[in-house]
């Protein structure tokens, strides 16, 4: 069966500095939290901390009266007399937090849970363990309308959880241990689902609380606990650092930034504010698998951020993003389709998930059968040459064309071109197709998703290519519009039998995580002849012995059913576009760890 009618997922890798790598360095980027609808309250110890009603700013030491809300609903924090918080400069990650004396000191903020679903995130740590220390509570100051997030008591391990303080406590299996920095997770549903860990009653009606611990879900400290009879009163005011009004469960301890959104947000928006709060702090965090329906396998669908359509170029179907960051823009090459003519499109912008489209890059050379590209151009690389001083460039695209009509149609073969700027024109390289099929071994059939990348002192592409099986090989050339030879024992990537690459493997897209060290770590795209279309990973200290990543896919069958290509996003993560082949291409973080 022929690949592209299997095809479900491509990923493409794109490189973390501007030489050996796929493309020029990504910058990091983070989401502002205030563009996630419904957040009531955004507390940070960086930011609006005074030692009277706002006027004041605080210096070191200072007891602060003032904590002013980022969220833009008003909602600031205030402490009085003796229970000022202290401000305390340099303290983690250089920035300021909030010290609390585990004896009188909180802050009241006018706001509330407001309802069964909310999802509250709390940096925080205890400089000395006490018994159900309260890290943000709502009350009204009267039992039993008390809800919690705090951790238990020393003799039962001293784990986070959730209470109604004066009757019970609800305990997960996540430890707070003295003087260690947390990003803290907790988020609501409003009913029952299969990642339930604790129950909290408002009226008849039980809410889930699912908890996170620096990005890890947690799971139930007592299995046979089945729920806290406590209620969440719509009007009553937070506490940040004590319970029950302020009168008891006092923190001796700092919070660094609180935020409280009142809605269950998505895995995709949990992770990206996790991620936020990671590199702001400097907390490790792992990004999970996820518990939504809007995740896969580590996968996670984000916003739409190219749709098809009045172009007269995209109107049928758009995909195939890949990106270049450069000079603060994020410069987007995709593959436009217009009925059944492909082209090459370009959109930028100064986020990768806010884009405008430029037009078109390059079309079907025309010329009849006789011009290799003559019908269409697709599976398109857009790169800047790090190396560059004259001539060609800086901008080039490597893509692969054919001379029959239709979607990839024929026999597909490798080219490339170049410009002076991103947005064109673009000039056809005089060697093109630069890589081609030959001979009657693992190449003789076509060639098609080229990935490039440099390595002193050559440039090399990976591509597939059909023989009798789809495997990966390479060529290098001294030069972007040069002499591109083959490695004399391609294929450096083939099918094996496993359940995930049995029939097909390919579209190998490479990073190097680390610059400074001979890695390289790749995505790669398998078949087998029952599961249509899965992703693994390979690693590799010199671009030719690949060894095959054991463990889970990177994703497997499911929504969506097409392409997506990945960058790095400076956390040891990486983001990416993720299309179906028809009207929209997303932003899609992966949910996993360092490579």
């Amino acid at each position: 069966m022929d690949k592209q009618l299997m095809r479900t997922l491509v990923l493409t890798l794109a490189a973390m500095s501007a030489v050996a790598q796929v493309s020029p360095i990504m910058a990091p980027q983070y989401i502002n939290p205030s563009s996630i609808p419904s957040l009531y309250l955004w507390v940070s110890g960086d930011k609006g901390c005074y030692t009277d009603a706002g006027t004041t700013p605080c210096t070191n030491g200072a007891s602060v009266a003032q904590w002013n809300d980022q969220s833009g609903k008003g909602n600031n924090c205030t402490a009085s007399g003796t229970g000022k918080p202290t401000y305390s400069t340099n303290t983690l990650n250089s920035l300021p937090v909030m010290t609390f004396n585990g004896t009188s000191q909180f802050f009241s903020c006018p706001t509330s849970f407001a309802g069964n679903y909310f999802t509250i995130f709390y940096v925080v740590r205890q400089t000395t363990l006490q018994d159900f220390t309260a890290y943000v509570a709502e009350s009204n100051g009267a039992l039993p309308n008390y809800f919690g997030l705090i951790t238990g008591t020393i003799a039962s391990g001293h784990k986070y959880g959730q209470g109604k303080f004066g009757t019970s406590d609800n305990e997960v299996a996540l430890t707070a241990t003295v003087n260690v920095w947390d990003v803290m997770t907790a988020l609501s549903n409003g009913s029952a689902d299969a990642n339930q860990i604790s129950t909290i009653a408002t009226g008849a009606k039980y809410i889930e609380v699912l908890f996170r611990q620096n990005g890890v879900v947690a799971q139930p400290y007592n299995s046979s606990y089945t729920g806290i009879q406590a209620n969440l009163t719509a009007g009553a005011d937070v506490k940040l650092g004590a319970a029950m009004g302020g009168t008891s469960n006092y923190l001796k301890g700092q919070i660094a930034e609180v935020l409280i959104y009142r809605a269950r947000l998505s895995n995709w928006q949990t992770s990206q504010v996790e991620a936020y709060l990671s590199h702001k702090w400097n907390i490790s965090v792992t990004a999970p698998a996820g518990n939504s329906a809007q995740s896969f396998d580590g996968i996670s669908l984000g916003p739409v951020v190219l749709s098809s359509g009045s172009t007269g170029y995209d109107d049928t179907a758009l995909y195939g993003a890949r990106a270049v960051y450069d000079a603060g823009t994020y410069n987007v090459a995709y593959v436009a389709l217009q009925g059944t003519l492909n082209s090459i499109a370009y959109a930028t912008g100064t986020s990768p998930m806010s884009l405008t489209k430029g037009g078109q890059l390059l079309q079907g050379a025309g010329g009849g059968s006789g011009v290799w590209d003559s019908a269409w151009v697709s599976c398109v690389v857009p790169y800047k040459d790090p190396n560059y001083t004259s001539g060609h460039g800086p901008w080039w695209i490597f893509y692969c064309g054919g001379n029959i009509a239709g979607l990839e149609a024929g026999v597909p073969q490798v080219g490339c071109a170049y410009s002076s700027t991103f947005a064109g024109p673009y000039t056809r390289c005089s060697g093109n197709p630069i890589i081609a099929p030959s001979g009657s071994g693992w190449n003789s059939n076509s060639c098609y998703y080229p990935s490039l990348l440099y390595k002193s002192p050559s440039y090399y592409v990976f591509v597939n290519c059909k023989g009798g099986t789809e495997t990966v090989g390479y060529y290098t050339a001294s030069t972007l519009d040069g002499t591109w030879t083959p490695y004399a024992s391609n294929p450096v990537l083939t099918n094996t039998a496993t359940t995930y690459d049995a029939q097909i493997v390919g579209d190998m897209i490479i990073t190097q995580p680390d610059p400074l060290r001979n890695h390289w770590v790749a995505m790669n795209y398998g078949t087998d002849f029952n599961l249509c279309c899965l992703e693994f990973m390979a690693e590799s200290d010199d671009l030719i012995t690949w060894t095959k990543y054991s463990g889970n896919y990177l994703r497997a069958v499911g929504f969506p059913s097409s392409e997506t290509y990945l960058q790095t996003n400076g956390l040891g993560r990486y983001w990416g576009y993720l299309d179906n082949r028809t009207t929209a291409i997303y932003y899609a973080p992966i949910n996993r760890g360092p490579l």
